[in-house]
């Protein structure tokens, strides 16, 4: 029950086109079994219906990207099913799920006063963000930065700052106004976290997210390895 974190990290590409703003999507396998880690109910036992969820599965199983799901009721694991080839070994690519990740390692960031809060400017963190940008904004993706998804990640990937990159971008709008989905925010908050804590959002996420409650990625997307910036 393993899965693999892509998430994007603060990195510098070292030369122009040198990396992909997103890795490949292999599926790692992990050889650890910790059945023993977990308690094993029926879903009658925690009062749900073993049909319906049967049923769930079938209709889940439809979608061509799904590859496990799991129901856990009370602490105990009730219900387990795999689809398309996947296992329970099987570590599979999260995707845009650790966008919810890194917006917990932001939160933990502000509790621990790393970070101001979601007020604070960009630019305290990250020089040339434009003046008016808060954490808030790319947070709740408000930024009003141009961005189309899966397009312009392929011209952000041949510059050698990718962060300078996006922040250079131009806006669409004013921050705030206007709700747009956009990996290259997720890029400059995961480059604001790196700054504040001194540490990289892997190292940042695992200590203070993973660790207390046990996880343990099987696989860190990141690019441009030994490049990764620790603050601007």
């Amino acid at each position: 029950m393993a899965f693999i974190l892509t998430l994007t990290l603060a990195l510098l590409a070292t030369e122009a086109g040198a990396q992909t703003f997103y890795e490949s999507n292999p599926t790692y396998q992990d050889s650890v079994n910790d059945d023993a880690t977990w308690v094993f109910h029926s879903p009658a036992q925690e009062g749900l219906a073993a049909a319906r969820l049967e049923l769930a599965a079938g209709e889940l199983g439809k979608l061509p990207y799904t590859f496990s799901l799991l129901v856990v009721r009370h602490d105990a694991l009730v219900f387990e099913r795999y689809f398309h080839g996947s296992g329970k070994h099987a570590s599979n690519n999260v995707h845009s799920a650790s966008k919810s990740i890194l917006s917990a390692a932001i939160g933990i960031a502000m509790s621990k006063g790393l970070l101001k809060g979601p007020d604070q400017f960009l630019g305290d963190l990250l020089p040339g963000a434009p003046h008016h940008l808060q954490l808030r904004h790319l947070l709740t993706m408000t930024a009003g930065i141009e961005w189309t998804e899966d397009e312009t990640e392929n011209d952000i990937e041949k510059k050698r700052n990718w962060v300078d990159a996006i922040l250079r971008l131009p806006f669409h709008g004013n921050p705030g106004e206007k709700y747009h989905y956009s990996t290259g925010l997720t890029h400059l908050l995961s480059a604001a976290l790196s700054h504040a804590a001194d540490l990289s959002t892997a190292e940042f996420t695992q200590r203070n997210l993973f660790n207390p409650l046990g996880i343990k990625p099987q696989h860190w997307g990141a690019r441009s390895p030994g490049h990764q910036l620790r603050g601007l």
